[in-house]
């Protein structure tokens, strides 16, 4: 959440921006608050046009329009507002657009005097407030600093605890306040603008003609900044690009040319648009020296097929980047491979005057196992002589920053070469960051380059790795600026030539649900090929806590209950039958049963174990998944479906440990929002357990795995799906040619925007929120079932995972512990929800308070963490990531909340727990008191976790249409079906969903394989 706070005077030295500065300090965990100085802004003129306003003003304005909130720190003299902030004010609803027009806005003061600013702020708050201006203004609390002479320290500090408690209160409000304001988003207005871009619309390029939608394809490719503006003269659209030279923000998208573009450049790029519009140009160039940095831009008209105007595309390009490419050797001369200002490096290339003949790259090609060369005379490759690197030659130790936090990384040189990168140490996650710990510095040895792709699913892993090279370079006296400028690593042996497979099944998507759908299809006898988009095999499957819900009453009974299970199970008896679904009435009529003849035998055998049974698991899933969303629209799971993964999850967690997956047999465990203890977890970390058994079954039994091949198309004709089309990255297309297809390519919670699109569940889902998900998972399934007029179903419920990192989104950093032994603390040190509640209760209630909250827990509830390690979690402390400390004072401290708030919480807490029941939130199920130093608190926050919505299934995995009618040849497993969970998921049910819809897809694919030749079933 980005905030800006306006120092409201022009004076050097202010308390005033001291209180700006302390709150950008002490609230850094809730917002980014960007300080905005008004010292530099003209006097408000209303006569001046907005063509001849100053860019001090336009930048200010922008910084204030793209906040979220604004705060004005308000001096007072002679009881008034200096006539500074007047100004700056003015400025901000002054042509062309009200910016502070429902803008959630603040006010403080602080004051040498006693009285502080109220007289002044309550000024303040009227002009806010007024017609004219209609800022939403926070209102019912007042920050008043006095005496500020002796409320300040020298590093800027406030010493009174009560200003402090006040000013912390405000703040929590002024958050909930624009989180309730913030109930829409301008991404919609994409498609409700007038759309110029009808199929035939193209743009008149020097070289011809490119349609719209081909323009469209390659927008994310190419190198330039990209800007759209409408028929209307109207923004409309932006390439989302790093470093831009021109800021652009999403709020922006709906707004005029006037609104979006300072001032200064306005009367040219009007000038272009309108010799657009009357038809004499078609392109215009503007070379300028934007921000000291020499930049090319492009404007393009973009016309409609009898040539009348539809908008306008700007291109911007960094003309530095291309000249710093041509002065580092870069541009290269194709005949020699050597670049034409320098001399031939003799054992690779020869120079552009001999003619010489030049050695064959392959020749030197690296064995990436050793990362050393083949020969002892050549290169690993032909490496053009770009530029001229000497290292002082060593072994470099640096340390690489990753997604899971550093890892060390040794780079070893000889003079004039990279000799070998090898990472050290494994913060990262089991089958992602060690897909990039292999490939990576193979590919920088090879090529002599940090010009390398990066590992889809892997990104963080992979800069960590590219910059600690970079590092150990500068280090050793090298340029590594030099280093990534050269030619991009090509794997020489690739394969790029187009070809056709033909096969049994298709499988696309390497998660959890793929991969037991192609070890089933082996189990079977027939043939099968997987295919991922990334590197590795995982999908969201390897970043999964590891728990497989499964009623095993057999299993489960041998341990005892928990405080407080037994009043879940009597919650149950006290329901009425006729509050539940007619699908599900008989079924919970015999729960209500089960758990009565339960109840009598623990109390008549004195001993209360634990309960469980299918039944149990089945209406706990359905009414997890009863929800209502902002339309009106109620949704529950369909009943058949759900009763075909509860009575079929036990057998299918017993077929994995029969392929190979290591169920540690020893405890039960529970994820966050499961309601129950029937959590089978692999002895191997997290759900690379799962992964890496099924990875080495389906390689062990034949089976043909494609990585980094991505589906572009469905084969579809007379009705039935016939087989895949594979666009590589390297330009190869793969054609497979299927008798059936199945989809299981996972949800699309890496997609903000489609989650944006879909979402009719929270009231907002902000652009920068974070995501538990691989970066793959983006709804790729989901486009190819609607390619075939597949049916969807539940599609604008979204589920958050409320126990997230706030940085990465990542589940198990810090102490990840059991929900019986949750404590979460809001940024006040107080309890504010039901710990063992579903998840949207949680990232509701999170939400509601400020959105960053912290797990409390001691060393024994350490001890029951997932996925961790005493190393990770110093690691961590030391990063800043986690929080440890000797006492609960000293812990309050450094999260900033009031030490004897926190110590109350968890003395309540406590004594909640030795009673087994919670008066406060009704939490239900304990386990351990917090009473054992050191004490730790794991910050959290919400992040995107599973899109409940999907594909239209049956419980055989057929996909149907949207009239309900099967697609020939299509099957879908995973979350890219919707259906089973509904409006919410129980945590540890995708585990079990993927493992045993997997195989039933594949079941009832290989039943239904038609022979080609004959058309007849290969069964009948």
């Amino acid at each position: 959440m980005k905030i800006a706070a306006i120092v409201g005077t022009n004076a050097d030295f202010s308390y005033n921006r001291l209180l700006l500065k302390y709150m950008k300090k002490h609230f850094k965990q809730l917002a980014d608050i960007d300080v905005l100085e008004i010292a530099q802004l003209p006097a408000f003129d209303q006569d001046q046009p907005y063509e001849e306003q100053s860019m001090e003003v336009w930048k200010f304005k922008q910084t204030v329009k793209n906040a979220d909130g604004v705060i004005f720190s308000c001096p007072e003299y002679d009881h008034a507002i200096p006539a500074a902030l007047i100004s700056a004010i003015e400025w901000l609803f002054y042509n062309p657009k009200n910016i502070l027009e429902e803008k959630p806005t603040m006010v403080v003061g602080v004051s040498y005097g006693t009285q502080a600013t109220s007289r002044a702020q309550e000024q303040v708050r009227a002009i806010l407030a007024s017609p004219d201006c209609n800022a939403a203004v926070l209102s019912g609390h007042e920050v008043l600093v006095g005496k500020a002479a002796n409320n300040f320290t020298k590093d800027g500090n406030i010493t009174d605890a009560a200003a402090v408690k006040n000013l912390e209160e405000s703040f929590t409000s002024f958050i909930q306040l624009i989180d309730a304001l913030e109930s829409r988003t301008k991404e919609d207005d994409l498609v409700t603008l007038k759309q110029p871009f009808v199929n035939e619309a193209y743009i008149n390029f020097p070289t011809g003609r490119l349609t719209f939608k081909e323009a469209q394809q390659i927008f994310s490719t190419i190198p330039f900044e990209i800007d759209l503006i409408d028929r209307t003269d109207h923004f409309a659209w932006y390439s989302d690009k790093p470093n831009r030279e021109h800021v652009r923000h999403v709020n922006e998208i709906g707004e005029t040319v006037d609104e979006c573009h300072p001032p200064k450049a306005l009367p040219a790029v009007k000038a272009i648009i309108n010799s657009f519009k009357d038809g004499s140009k078609d392109m215009v160039e503007r070379p300028l020296i934007m921000h000291g940095h020499r930049t090319l831009i492009q404007y393009y008209a973009l016309r409609d097929v009898d040539g009348s105007y539809l908008g306008t595309i700007e291109f911007t390009g960094s003309v530095e980047h291309i000249i710093g490419l041509f002065e580092n050797g870069a541009f290269a001369d194709v005949t020699s491979g050597a670049s034409k200002h320098e001399a031939a490096d003799t054992t690779t290339a020869a120079s552009e005057e001999t003619g010489a003949p030049v050695d064959d790259a392959a020749d030197g090609a690296a064995d990436a196992t050793t990362s050393a060369s083949k020969t002892e005379e050549a290169s690993p490759i032909a490496v053009p002589a770009q530029d001229d690197q000497h290292f002082k030659a060593g072994k470099y130790t640096v340390q690489a920053k990753g997604h899971n936090g550093d890892f060390p990384l040794d780079v070893t040189l000889s003079d004039d070469r990279i000799e070998a990168v090898e990472v050290k140490g494994d913060t990262e996650t089991k089958g992602i960051g060690d897909t990039a710990y292999v490939k990576l510095p193979a590919e920088i040895v090879a090529g002599q380059t940090l010009n390398v792709d990066v590992v889809t699913g892997a990104s963080d892993t992979s800069h960590g790795i590219i910059n600690g090279v970079a590092e150990a370079v500068k280090q050793a006296g090298g340029n590594p600026d030099a280093l990534k400028a050269r030619a991009k690593y090509v794997n020489p042996n690739a394969d790029t030539e187009d070809k056709t497979i033909e096969t049994d099944v298709a499988v696309i998507g390497g998660g959890g649900a793929g991969l037991s759908a192609a070890a089933t299809i082996l189990d079977q006898g027939k043939k099968v090929i997987l295919l991922e988009k990334t590197a590795a095999l995982g999908g969201n499957t390897v970043r999964a806590g590891g728990p497989m819900n499964a009623a095993d009453p057999q299993w489960q009974n041998k341990f005892d209950a928990l405080p407080g299970e037994d009043k879940s199970l009597q919650a149950f008896l006290d329901m009425d039958v006729n509050d539940i679904d007619a699908d599900y009435q008989a079924d919970f009529k015999t729960l209500q049963q089960q758990i009565t003849d339960y109840l009598a035998d623990t109390k008549k055998s004195g001993h209360e174990y634990l309960f469980d049974s299918v039944e149990l698991h089945r209406i706990q899933t359905y009414l997890g998944g009863v929800r209502t969303d902002l339309k009106g629209n109620r949704i529950f799971g369909k009943y058949p479906l759900v009763k075909k993964l509860t009575d079929n999850a036990l057998a299918s967690q017993k077929w994995l440990d029969k392929i190979g997956v290591d169920f540690d047999y020893s405890q039960v465990t529970m994820p966050v929002g499961a309601l129950w203890r029937r959590g089978h977890k692999p002895v191997k970390e997290a759900g690379f357990g799962y992964i890496s058994a099924l990875g080495d079954y389906i390689k062990a039994h034949n089976g043909q795995i494609m990585l980094e091949s991505p589906v572009t198309e469905l084969i579809h004709e007379n009705g039935q799906v016939k087989g895949v089309i594979v666009k590589k990255a390297n330009g190869q297309t793969i054609t497979i040619h299927a008798q059936a297809v199945i989809l299981a390519s996972g949800g699309f919670g890496a997609n903000t925007k489609m989650v944006q699109k879909y979402n009719t569940y929270w009231s907002t889902i902000d652009d920068n929120i974070a995501t538990t998900n691989s970066p793959a998972i983006t709804g790729d399934g989901i486009r190819l079932g609607e390619s075939v007029n597949a049916g969807e179903f539940g599609m604008g419920f979204i589920q958050m995972m409320p126990v997230s990192d706030p940085d990465t989104g990542e589940l198990f950093s810090g102490i990840q512990c059991p929900p019986a032994n949750f404590v979460m603390v809001n940024n006040k040190g107080k309890r504010f929800v039901n710990e063992f509640a579903e998840r949207d209760v949680l990232a509701q209630a999170a939400f509601d308070n400020g959105g960053l909250f912290y797990l409390i827990a001691d060393n024994e509830i350490k001890k029951t963490a997932y996925n961790t390690s005493k190393e990770k979690l110093e690691q961590q402390v030391k990063e800043g990531r986690l929080f440890k400390a000797d006492t609960l004072d000293d812990l309050a401290k450094q999260i900033n909340v009031d030490p004897d708030t926190l110590k109350d919480t968890v003395t309540k807490y406590n004594s909640y727990v030795d009673a087994g029941k919670d008066p406060e939130f009704g939490k239900n199920v304990f386990d351990l008191k917090v009473e054992h130093a050191p004490f730790y608190a794991t910050p959290r926050r919400p992040a995107i976790h599973h899109t409940m919505g999907g594909l239209t299934i049956d419980p055989d995995a057929h996909v149907l249409d949207k009239d309900g009618v099967k697609i020939n040849g299509l099957y879908a497993a995973g979350e890219v079906a919707g259906g089973l969970h509904a409006g919410n998921r129980l945590g540890g049910n995708s585990l079990a969903d993927i493992f045993t819809f997997g195989p039933i897809a594949a079941k009832t694919a290989i039943g239904e394989l038609v022979d080609t030749v004959s058309s007849a079933s290969k069964n009948d």
